[in-house]
């Protein structure tokens, strides 16, 4: 008999005995009896043969281990790569696990027997058949299922944004819809992972470039890059001729010097006075140290902005009356107006006067007036009356004067009279 049988096939089982008395009986443990039957094993089984003689006598037990080839039964396992990206190719094997016999792979859609592994290519979604065959003619079959993973196809604006450097551009996060990592390339050596980085370029044309992969690493990148441009800003710069002159040389001029496609000029002397010129010239008016500024705009609007000090410094020039006519109707306490003709006050004409003392004594040595402020002289009146000798000429000799000043940058001299 076959010691290997296919399942549910029928197979002949034969046996011949000799000897005993009589005739003699062939058990087939169970299966049937006779020196040949036909049976159909559905799993592996031992067959233990029997002979009994027509007395009761027996002869030896045979046994006889029967295979059964179930290839229904069995596993038809494939491997490989179930998800590819677009222009791969998947590798896939098969094999069969729990038969005992060789068998035969067919692959319908390959054109190609075996257990592999084959490199497929994988254009779209698709499905591939692999069948089992064994020599029983039983099939067992698999399907195994491919997909591509696309990732988005995307484009970017062709100009991001434009600007003056550093130019800071904040990127959109509405290029891709869906869940994926990013690698944004900025074209100067920089990169981001975020998915809405923000940036900061300097002076050029930058192209930005954008890669998007999917969680299973299939990647996608922009066809054409995003431009950045960052215009270079202008340099300002200018002189003065002179840098430092005095209040009564105070027009000065001032040279642009300033660098780039420059559209507009705007200074501020700092005194309150502006100037749209290229070259302007401006008189200042006060003594002291002065920021100008100028600010330069470009054809792209872009500015840039120098600050340097001018110094217009005091000039020290007192000049004291000779002689002035008290008001003889009395006092009016030293104050006076600059437009009142009257010369009924005595004061000194001062410029840029920040302390003041003057002081006012008679023939005596008395001192019969002192002032602290510029604008309070003297009316002529000592103690509510009117000064002896009210001539108060300073050639007469009726009286003593000696006045000081102080400036911010300096205290002037004296200035005194003796009778």
């Amino acid at each position: 008999m076959p010691d290997t049988v296919c399942v549910n096939a029928p197979t002949l089982l034969s046996a011949q005995a000799a000897g005993g008395t009589g005739n003699l009986m062939i058990s087939w443990g169970g299966i049937g009896t006779g020196t040949s039957i036909t049976h159909s094993f559905a799993t592996n089984q031992v067959v233990v043969v029997t002979v009994v003689d027509a007395v009761g006598c027996s002869g030896p037990v045979l046994t006889f281990p029967v295979t059964v080839l179930n290839l229904p039964a069995a596993q038809l396992l494939t491997s490989g790569d179930a998800v590819v990206c677009p222009g791969d190719t998947a590798i896939v094997s098969a094999q069969v696990q729990g038969y005992p016999a060789n068998v035969q792979l067919w692959w319908p859609q390959l054109g190609q027997f075996g257990t592999g592994p084959f490199s497929v290519p994988v254009p779209a979604d698709m499905t591939l058949d692999v069948v089992a065959t064994d020599a029983c003619g039983n099939t067992l079959s698999q399907v195994l299922q491919l997909q591509v993973d696309e990732p988005p196809q995307f484009v970017l604006p062709p100009l991001f944004a434009e600007g003056c450097a550093p130019l800071t551009v904040q990127f959109p996060d509405t290029i891709v819809d869906g869940t994926f990592t990013y690698l944004w390339t900025f074209g100067d050596g920089a990169s981001s992972v975020t998915e809405a980085p923000m940036h900061t370029f300097q002076a050029g044309t930058w192209n930005v470039g954008l890669t998007v992969t999917t969680a299973l690493g299939c990647s996608s990148s922009a066809p054409a890059p995003g431009v950045v441009i960052a215009y270079a800003p202008p340099t300002a710069a200018f002189t003065a001729s002179p840098w430092i002159t005095d209040a009564d040389n105070a027009l000065i001029t001032f040279t642009d010097q300033s660098t780039g496609a420059i559209i507009d000029h705007a200074w501020d002397f700092g005194d309150g006075g502006v100037s749209d010129q290229q070259h302007p010239s401006h008189a200042f008016i006060d003594a002291d140290d002065f920021q100008v500024m100028l600010v330069v705009t470009d054809i792209h609007g872009c500015t840039d902005t120098a600050a340097h000090v001018v110094r217009i410094t005091p000039v020290y020039d007192v000049t004291i009356p000779n002689g002035f006519t008290p008001d003889p109707v009395g006092g009016n306490g030293g104050y006076y107006d600059d437009e009142d003709l009257s010369n009924n006050v005595f004061y000194p004409f001062a410029r840029f006067v920040e302390d003041f003392r003057m002081r006012i004594y008679n023939r005596w040595g008395e001192l019969i007036f002192e002032s602290l402020d510029i604008r309070q002289g003297w009316d002529g009146y000592y103690r509510g009356q009117l000064s002896p000798r009210t001539c108060m000429s300073t050639r007469s000799g009726c009286a003593s004067w000696m006045a000081r000043n102080r400036s911010k940058w300096a205290t002037s001299p004296s200035f005194a009279n003796r009778p």
